[in-house]
């Protein structure tokens, strides 16, 4: 009887590590600007990427399901839809629609030491990224963060121009694993890097 028991607690909690493996998250991610009070926390399992935008692309759940040939669903206050839409000779043509915002385009280009993005939002911004050895820089015209990668984050600083020309400043952190690695993300599926480490910090709020 004590034999049969334990077998059937082995046989449980085998089962319960093994239900527990198959929910785990393949990738996480959280970015954040502490002075800006903003901050970005993500984790992706198969084809869903859902977690939570503060004071990024408006305070919200993020919540994407990739469909067939795109990435669509909600990303804070937008809901939006993202794909690769044309493959070029140096890179990535990826096409982005936003509601409210509009449709836009951006271009990831591969560089001699990693890849360049850039685009235009329907405001008028542009906003960009540079993945390029262990430096990551980023921004839009009056926003700018450069992060050095240490081990199993990237570190660095951020500046903000406020109207009036005033500046602002923070620190700033990008920590990562699996699937939502940086450059394995931009390797691996452009339009979602493009998304998740471009647009975040872009959309309308």
């Amino acid at each position: 009887m004590i034999k049969d028991t334990c077998r059937t607690l082995v046989f449980i909690a085998a089962t319960t590590f093994i239900a527990s493996a198959a929910l785990a998250a393949d990738g996480a991610a959280k970015l954040s600007f502490p002075f800006f009070m903003a901050s970005l926390e993500l984790e992706q399992t198969g084809d869903s990427v859902t977690g939570y935008a503060y004071n990024m692309a408006g305070n919200g759940n993020v919540k994407l399901e990739k469909k067939g040939d795109h990435w669509e669903g909600r990303f804070g206050l937008s809901n939006v839809t993202v794909r690769e839409v044309k493959a070029r000779d140096d890179g990535f043509m990826i096409s982005v629609s936003t509601l409210p915002g509009g449709f836009v385009n951006f271009y990831v280009v591969k560089t001699r030491k990693g890849y360049s993005v850039r685009g235009y939002m329907p405001y008028g911004q542009s906003a960009w990224a540079r993945l390029e050895g262990n430096h990551f820089n980023g921004g839009r015209d009056n926003f700018q963060f450069g992060l050095d990668q240490k081990e199993d984050r990237y570190t660095g600083s951020a500046n903000l121009r406020l109207p009036g020309g005033r500046m602002e400043f923070s620190s700033a952190e990008l920590t990562y694993s699996g699937t939502l690695t940086p450059n394995v993300l931009i390797a691996k599926d452009p339009a979602l890097f493009t998304l998740l480490y471009v647009l975040s910090y872009n959309m309308p709020r």
